[in-house]
């Protein structure tokens, strides 16, 4: 059984956030501009902290070689 690293563990998870709340928009389940907005907002800061989970994981890499 593969055991998956921190950044691998957070990264997978972030996805998983990331497409629950596309679906929640997708699917009409959005009743407002204000929360579609919120929402629309919530995928951006998840990417943003998934692009920096795997920045860090990246550098972390770089360095142990």
């Amino acid at each position: 059984m593969k055991t998956d690293t921190a950044a691998e563990y957070l990264t997978r998870k972030i996805d998983e956030a990331i497409d629950s709340t596309t679906r929640a928009i997708t699917r009409g389940h959005v009743t407002t501009f204000d929360e579609y907005r919120r929402l629309t907002g919530v995928i951006q800061g998840l990417d943003a902290a998934k692009q920096l989970i795997e920045d860090l994981a990246k550098n972390l890499e770089d360095d142990n070689e």
